[in-house]
């Protein structure tokens, strides 16, 4: 009976025309498209409702005109450049401060004068030109009418006021460290001595690392550690300089014991044979900063230069000789200022031309700046000074 029934409907279904069929189709889908047309309506239609919602935060009141940029508003050129130009010079000077009070280093005589009571006796002024490193020329007398000579000169002069009372002086010079001159000075002041006839030894006693046998072209095999050994009689280890007319003790080679050398009976002996014979008897010595050398030396002299160079000694530097008076109950000492130039960036800003002096005593002395130009000295001229006529 189920089987008729649905026989029966297919039957129905069969008479059912083709063109119906697809209405129904056609129906099916034209009702999900405007399903979705429905949809997508809405959607835009909100949009629209949250656009128009939005009010604008600016409103255009004039168009800009094509010459706007003649006259711009930003960037202020001139307030731009004046803010730079203060900050440029507030580095500058701030730097240069920040130079002068970090920098460690010796300058000028006035701040020796400020950081010791020991007296300064003179102001060697720096070489305008080449030094080798040998030093072969004794300079204050190739350039005799230089400010170099004229200041090597007024130490000369201030060392007659030490030991005064003394026929013959020892001198014995020595500084903190290497490189500060002592060596450079020795023989300058050996040099100008020389030249006012004054007969001079000159004794390399830095047995370490002298070179002063190279000034005067000594080969160095045989010296004062050779003579103070017992290897070498005195008058094998002395040369005379027959241009300067100075006498020269050469170092000699390095010895294993150099301190114990300089502190034999010997050394002691050496300076008693030499002192009748020569006015000045000059001893360059090894650093008291950095060696004990130069203490038995220092003790038996009459005269003690310590040597400080300008940009090179640092302030520790000038309490060294206070410090070995101190120690060692003397009062002979005095100091040098080395290399001295003109130096407007570290020098300080008030000069004196006079140093304190030991009891009674008073040492002129100048550090000759701005004395070149005088007329009175050769020195060459500055690069910027082509305009000055040169005196006939």
């Amino acid at each position: 009976m189920l089987n008729g029934q649905i026989a029966e409907v297919k039957g129905k279904l069969d008479q059912i025309p083709d063109k119906e069929k697809d209405y129904i189709q056609f129906q099916s889908s034209f009702d999900v498209n405007n399903k979705y047309l429905s949809l997508l309506s809405e959607k835009k239609l909100e949009s629209e409702l949250n656009a128009s919602g939005v009010v604008a935060g600016a409103v255009i009141v004039n168009l800009a005109s094509p010459q706007s940029h003649e006259y711009p508003t930003s960037p202020d050129k001139q307030k731009i450049y004046t803010f730079a130009a203060m900050v440029g010079l507030a580095c500058g000077f701030g730097l240069i401060l920040l130079v002068r009070f970090l920098n460690p280093y010796i300058y000028d005589k006035e701040t020796v004068e400020a950081l010791t009571n020991t007296p300064i006796i003179g102001v060697i002024r720096k070489f305008p030109e080449y030094i080798d490193k040998d030093n072969r020329q004794a300079l204050s007398l190739a350039k005799p009418k230089s400010v170099f000579a004229e200041s090597v000169r007024s130490v000369r002069t201030n060392l007659s006021f030490l030991a005064a009372n003394k026929k013959s002086k020892t001198i014995c010079v020595t500084s903190e460290v290497s490189g500060e001159g002592k060596s450079f000075v020795t023989v300058n002041l050996a040099g100008t001595l020389a030249l006012i006839d004054k007969k001079v030894v000159l004794i390399a006693a830095d047995l370490r690392r002298s070179k002063l046998h190279k000034v005067f072209g000594s080969n160095n095999k045989v010296g004062l550690s050779s003579y103070l050994s017992g290897q070498k009689t005195l008058e094998e280890v002395t040369i005379h300089d027959e241009v300067h007319n100075i006498d020269f003790i050469p170092s000699g080679p390095v010895p294993p014991n150099p301190s114990e050398l300089l502190h034999t009976e010997s050394m002691k002996k050496l300076l008693e044979i030499l002192t009748p014979k020569y006015d000045y008897v000059l001893i360059d010595t090894a650093p008291v900063g950095l060696v004990s050398d130069a203490i038995p030396l220092i003790r038996q002299s009459d005269v003690n230069i310590f040597v400080i160079r300008s940009g090179k000694s640092q302030f520790r530097a000038a309490a060294i000789p206070e410090r070995l008076s101190r120690e060692y109950g003397l009062s002979n000492w005095a100091i040098v200022l080395n290399a001295f130039g003109d130096d407007a960036l570290h020098s300080n800003y008030y000069t004196t031309d006079y140093a304190r002096g030991g009891g009674n005593s008073t040492y002129y002395y100048s550090d000759y700046s701005g004395y070149a130009g005088s007329g009175y000295y050769d020195d060459p001229k500055k690069w910027w000074e082509f305009w000055k006529k040169k005196d006939k």
